[in-house]
């Protein structure tokens, strides 16, 4: 029994796990500054400041109320994105052409 418990004593002290960060999300409305088609990410200018938001084969965009497409984001065109921020970047769920 002595010798478990000075046995103990030398065992590897282990963390418990890290808690693992849960998605936030976030809506952005701004002007669209900039769009890289290769990358599927645009560039807002919103209040905060410029955010780069990445697009994804999932995100709904919408036209004034119609379907629309990654090509019909171009600078100028003023938005509503709806999304979760993974890994530290902005993610699209919906972008709303206004």
């Amino acid at each position: 029994m002595v010798a478990a418990l000075l046995f103990a004593g030398f065992l590897p002290r282990t963390s418990p796990p890290a808690a693992v960060a849960a998605d936030v999300n976030f809506t952005v409305t701004g002007t669209v500054q900039g769009v890289a088609y290769d990358q599927n990410v645009i560039e807002v200018a919103a209040q905060g400041g410029k955010q780069s938001i990445h697009v994804t084969p999932t995100t709904s965009i919408a036209k004034h109320g119609e379907v629309g497409s990654i090509s019909d984001l171009r600078p100028g065109v003023h938005v509503v994105v709806s999304g979760v921020v993974t890994n530290g970047q902005r993610v699209a769920v919906s972008i709303e052409i206004k």
